[in-house]
C-alpha cells in the first residue's frame, strides 16, 4: 500500500491523499471533493512511471485517474475547466487502437482492474 505525508508541504485549503490504485479510496475522495462546492478547475496530474509494474502503473494513470475525473464531474461548475496531463508512456496509443477502445469502454473501475491484469501486453 502507498504512504502519503500526513499534511502536504505546500500551502493548501485541503489535503485528500489517496492511492489512485485503490477504488474505495479514490471513492471516497470524490465523495469529500464533492462536499467543498462547484469546482472550477480540476487539473488532474496523477501518474508514475511503468517501473512500479505494469498493472500498478495502469490502475493510477489511467483506472483511478478517470474513476476521480469522472466522479467529480457533476459537481464542476458551469463554464468551469478539466486538464489532464499524460507522459510520453500514453504515445503509442494507436498502435493499440483496438484494445485501448476496448479498456475505454469499461466503466466500473474493478472490471477495468480485471482488464488490465488480463492484458499485460497492452
Amino acid at each position: 500500500m502507498r504512504r502519503f505525508a500526513d499534511t502536504a508541504s505546500v500551502p493548501h485549503a485541503a489535503y485528500y491523499p489517496t492511492d489512485l490504485s485503490q477504488p474505495d479510496q479514490v471513492a471516497t475522495t470524490a465523495t469529500q471533493l464533492g462536499g467543498i462546492g462547484p469546482i472550477h478547475f480540476f487539473f488532474s496530474c496523477a501518474g508514475v512511471p511503468p517501473t512500479v509494474g505494469a498493472l500498478q502503473c495502469m490502475l493510477i494513470n489511467y483506472v483511478g485517474a478517470r474513476q476521480l475525473t469522472e466522479a467529480v464531474l457533476p459537481v464542476v461548475a458551469d463554464g468551469g475547466g478539466i486538464a489532464i496531463i499524460s507522459s510520453e508512456a500514453g504515445i503509442g496509443w494507436k498502435q493499440n487502437l483496438a484494445l485501448n477502445l476496448e479498456l475505454l469502454a469499461i466503466e466500473d473501475p474493478v472490471e477495468a482492474r480485471e482488464w488490465c491484469a488480463a492484458h499485460p501486453e497492452a
